[in-house]
């Protein structure tokens, strides 16, 4: 820490030197121009002006034994970590059976993973992957509404395929996941670029870095309802024609249930409104009540000799709802926590 004094030049500026070890570091010279950015907390942000920069390409090598599994994994932290190109190379000069294998994996992770990301140049060793996408133009709370909009679709659809005993709608939903997963990699990929370059907490919606971590949960929260909603359609795609009324007059019932949890869910958090965060973790409560309406059922079904298989399915069916609500809560406590700090930076 280095202190400054504060001087007064011609009557009307203030003015503060800056450490010269600093300047050098950063590569401020004479004439030079900097951002100051105020902070809630009082403080100020001294930015530099960025300046222009060849782009460094990441370089992933798809070796001779690896399982493609692991060069997907490579290509995806890269993403993560805010690389804007991305090349992927073999260890040798002509591609083995798995390294053709790892560079297919990439390209259709590219396509159905990653926000933005194109293969801008292909060789017989070589694959260039560029992030074309800017920030500004897909904010993080609109990648959050995204995710909720299609978590929300998915669940009311799922409704709907079983009042109308349509199998094909069931299978098209679980597939939806892709969509959800491929929103929350790029909610991460800003999250950590806006920790690492403050520049960008303005240019997200974000009011300081400490909104971080409250929105990287909610990503997290909506990506794992994703994941349950897509179990629960393709559980039920299995075992749909095999269902009592009562089982399907119950999984309807849940399901309209998530759909307006799910909805004032992220409302409360959308406008920070604490007392109808507190109203669904009252509603998370009851998500017992999921589990014993399924033993009544299940109990009440079983004397009619259904398949074990389906019995099984439709507990693990239950669960995923219960799960889907308790990600709710999770969201609501959230929501509580960013209002809360919301309100000390109205008193700071």
């Amino acid at each position: 820490m280095e202190k400054r004094r504060i001087q007064l030049t011609g009557g009307f500026t203030y003015t503060v030197s800056l450490p010269k070890k600093w300047a050098r570091e950063v590569g401020i010279k004479h004439g030079d121009y900097v951002s100051l950015i105020p902070q809630p907390d009082m403080s100020l942000l001294i930015v530099p002006e960025r300046r222009v920069r060849l782009e460094e390409a990441k370089e992933i090598t798809v070796t001779v034994d690896g399982a493609p599994e692991e060069a997907v994994r490579n290509v995806i932290a890269a993403y993560l970590s805010g690389c804007d190109v991305i090349k992927v190379l073999t260890s040798t000069r002509k591609r083995s059976v798995l390294q053709a294998e790892g560079m297919k994996a990439i390209k259709e992770t590219i396509k159905r993973k990653l926000v933005g990301a194109v293969v801008i140049g292909e060789s017989a060793t070589e694959v260039t992957i560029k992030c074309l996408v800017k920030y500004a133009d897909l904010p993080i709370k609109d990648v959050l509404n995204r995710m909720y909009v299609m978590v929300r679709s998915m669940c009311s659809d799922v409704a709907r395929a079983l009042q109308r005993l349509d199998v094909s709608l069931l299978n098209e939903i679980w597939s939806r996941d892709d969509e959800v997963d491929k929103f929350y990699l790029f909610a991460l990929r800003q999250l950590k670029e806006a920790l690492v370059n403050r520049e960008m907490l303005k240019e997200l919606g974000l009011r300081s870095s400490c909104e971080c971590l409250s929105y990287q949960l909610v990503a997290r929260s909506l990506e794992r309802m994703g994941d349950h909603a897509s179990r629960v359609s393709q559980l039920l795609g299995g075992i749909l024609l095999d269902l009592s009324d009562d089982m399907l007059d119950m999984l309807v019932k849940t399901c309209e249930w998530c759909v307006k949890v799910i909805d004032k869910t992220m409302s409360s958090f959308e406008t920070l409104d604490v007392k109808l965060a507190n109203s669904v973790l009252s509603e998370a409560k009851k998500a017992s009540n999921i589990d014993e309406r399924a033993v009544v059922v299940l109990h009440e079904t079983a004397v009619t000799k259904v398949a074990l298989r389906t019995l099984l399915s439709l507990r693990i069916v239950m669960e995923s709802l219960k799960r889907i609500i308790e990600y709710c809560a999770d969201i609501a406590e959230v929501t509580i926590d960013l209002s809360a700090l919301s309100e000390k930076d109205v008193r700071v």
